[in-house]
């Protein structure tokens, strides 16, 4: 089997029953028979290697057969991205098929939006900070894409400059600290509020300041279209990484997402993969009793989000389309929230 074969298998785990991998052998339940009707704890499909290439069999019904024909008969949105991405693999760039896109499209220019709210001003834009300041180096390591880095700030005295703007807001009798500024903007460039993300293990990871209480909490609506399908995740940086994303700030994100007028159909709730937080499974719950789609991460997925997953050599193309392939809406969605909770 090569790289793609194990990358669509793990792709394909979630919609398969008592999933598992040992080395080059795959287990799990017969998606065409179901397997034993009595017992729901026997596996008898398997993915198995013959001669470099992976083909299925089930030894309770005798169903044999490719693995693109199988994900055909499981997900065929899959199937047919298993088939480009063979073609391409196979043939080069120059005769590749046409793709789903999920790539951005950086032809076309959009009118810029620009930053109004004066106390930003002040500070220096990460893409302005020489290759070797500390900043520049923590964003290139998290790997945040370079076309977000001149909407970036760095504050070297963070409570100092928000006491500029605020007055008191923080007792600068306490130390201060340096910290990255990531602006919560509305669609016309206005500062809504920001998020100061420090640099070191102490204290707050995270402190949110908001400037205009009336104004949804929300990073992203500078740059995204709320009219198409909208991702919506928990922290800034991950939504980043994912075309036409937004950001919560704060617990309670519905509200905000009402007030910017979004349709509840072009909605995707993206959380953190964390089974065993408490606060999370109570969020995910109230979203599926409130109709959304959800995203449920799959179990071969370990990392807890989707920054850590790039950090550690995923492609953000790859993580949209595990998100697309493990969204899930109103029964089924209980359903696989029951089972990712186990996880």
């Amino acid at each position: 089997m090569d790289w793609l074969d194990h990358k669509y298998i793990g792709l394909a785990s979630s919609h398969l029953s008592l999933f598992k991998r040992k080395n080059n052998l795959y287990n799990f339940r017969c998606p065409y028979c179901g397997d034993s009707k009595k017992s729901r704890t026997k596996a008898r499909g398997y993915i198995v290697e013959s001669k470099g290439k992976a083909f299925f069999k089930c030894h309770n019904c005798g169903v044999s057969t490719t693995l693109h024909k199988l994900l055909q008969h499981i997900n065929i949105d899959l199937a047919d991205q298993f088939k480009a991405e063979k073609f391409k693999d196979k043939h080069g760039d120059a005769l590749r098929p046409k793709l789903i896109d999920v790539i951005p499209d950086i032809t076309s220019t959009a009118k810029p939006v620009f930053i109004k709210y004066s106390p930003l001003k002040t500070l220096k834009k990460v893409s302005q900070l020489r290759p070797d300041h500390p900043v520049k180096q923590y964003v290139q390591k998290r790997l945040i894409p370079s076309n977000f880095h001149h909407k970036l700030f760095y504050a070297p005295k963070f409570k100092e400059w928000v006491n500029s703007f605020i007055p008191n807001k923080f007792d600068l009798e306490t130390p201060d600290e340096p910290r990255l500024v990531i602006p919560l903007l509305d669609s016309y460039g206005n500062l809504i509020g920001l998020q100061g993300r420090n640099f070191s293990k102490k204290g707050l990871r995270y402190i949110t300041i908001i400037v205009d209480e009336s104004k949804p909490k929300v990073y992203g609506l500078d740059h995204t279209d709320i009219k198409k399908l909208t991702y919506v995740f928990e922290g800034p940086i991950d939504s980043m990484f994912i075309p036409n994303s937004l950001a919560m700030s704060g617990a309670d994100c519905l509200h905000s997402l009402q007030q910017i007028g979004i349709e509840q159909s072009n909605v995707v709730m993206c959380y953190d993969n964390e089974p065993r937080n408490a606060e999370i499974c109570k969020r995910i719950g109230k979203v599926i009793d409130l109709g959304f789609k959800v995203l449920l991460w799959p179990p071969h997925i370990k990392q807890k989000d989707v920054n850590d997953m790039v950090v550690t050599g995923i492609k953000p193309v790859d993580i949209k389309l595990i998100i697309d392939n493990n969204t899930f809406c109103g029964l089924e969605a209980k359903m696989r929230f029951a089972t990712w909770r186990k996880c």
